[in-house]
């Protein structure tokens, strides 16, 4: 079953790559899927792989994924899912790649936030979970641990940064 399946795929890969409807990114990272995939050891990491290119594809550029192969690539995400896929970023900077993928997002914070505009409701809503806590704790706990919630609410911020790849640094 599953060697059908493979053909299947490996067929309707060959089929776009001939297919004049798809565009010239498509058609490149298609092509090298299929020159890759006469190794059929490696048929899931492949396919993983090309699934990340055309996710990235749509989510990252100008260019919309034509349906044909916006159909393949989610055919392809329910059989081959990856349960480490992650999107890191923010806007038009984000991108996917596997959680344990160090190279899943090289930018800078700075350049990942160029797309916070999009984002910029969690901040406001950030504020406003602030500004109704803050007064709760000065109450409860008195200054001292005003301050100590603030410490703790700046760690996790930054534990968070560091795992969407916020804090990484170009190589």
């Amino acid at each position: 079953m599953k060697i059908l399946q493979q053909n299947k795929i490996i067929k309707e890969i060959d089929d776009l790559t001939k297919s004049n409807m798809t565009t010239g990114i498509e058609q490149q990272y298609l092509l090298k899927a299929q020159l890759d995939l006469e190794d059929l050891d490696k048929f899931e990491k492949i396919i993983k792989d090309l699934n990340i290119k055309l996710l990235n594809i749509e989510n990252n550029s100008e260019i919309k994924l034509s349906p044909e192969v916006k159909m393949l690539s989610d055919e392809l995400l329910k059989l081959y899912g990856d349960p480490n896929l992650v999107f890191r970023g923010y806007g038009q900077v984000g991108t996917w790649g596997r959680r344990d993928d160090p190279r899943a997002s090289d930018l800078t914070i700075w350049e990942q936030f160029k797309g916070w505009s999009g984002n910029f409701i969690f901040l406001i809503l950030f504020i406003l979970f602030l500004s109704f806590v803050v007064p709760w704790v000065k109450k409860s706990f008195g200054q001292s641990g005003v301050e100590i919630f603030m410490v703790v609410v700046g760690i996790i911020a930054i534990i968070l940064l560091f795992f969407t790849g916020s804090l990484k640094q170009k190589k």
